[in-house]
């Protein structure tokens, strides 16, 4: 008896941190009739209302990012957001997130 109810507690347990993961995955992401990913703005206006820059940091260049990439699976929504240093976002520094989050996040649709 014991076995069953930490086995069920077991899979209970990674079933939650599955959804946990997977919550900023959406799948193939819808594109424009030229093949651009779409994105609403709305989406930003509410991160930006949610997550202001502190004004003490408002010297540094920030960009939205999307934690996991759109081309990736990952959701354009408040969840999957965050701000980074512009020259980490997409700079030439071979160690810019632009540059190897691909390699890290395989498609997962």
């Amino acid at each position: 008896m014991i076995k069953f109810v930490l086995m069920i507690i077991l899979l209970y347990s990674v079933n939650v941190n599955a959804e946990i993961v997977d919550s900023r995955y959406c799948g193939e992401p819808k594109r424009t009739v030229s093949g651009k990913i779409k994105r609403d703005s709305k989406i930003i206006r509410e991160f930006k209302k949610l997550y202001p820059i502190p004004s003490e940091l408002s010297h540094i260049e920030w960009e939205i990012d999307h934690i996991i990439p759109l081309d990736r699976g990952g959701c354009h929504n408040v969840m999957n957001l965050q701000y980074l240093p512009k020259e980490i976002k997409s700079s030439t520094n071979p160690l810019a997130k632009d540059r190897w989050e691909r390699k890290l996040y395989p498609k997962n649709y």
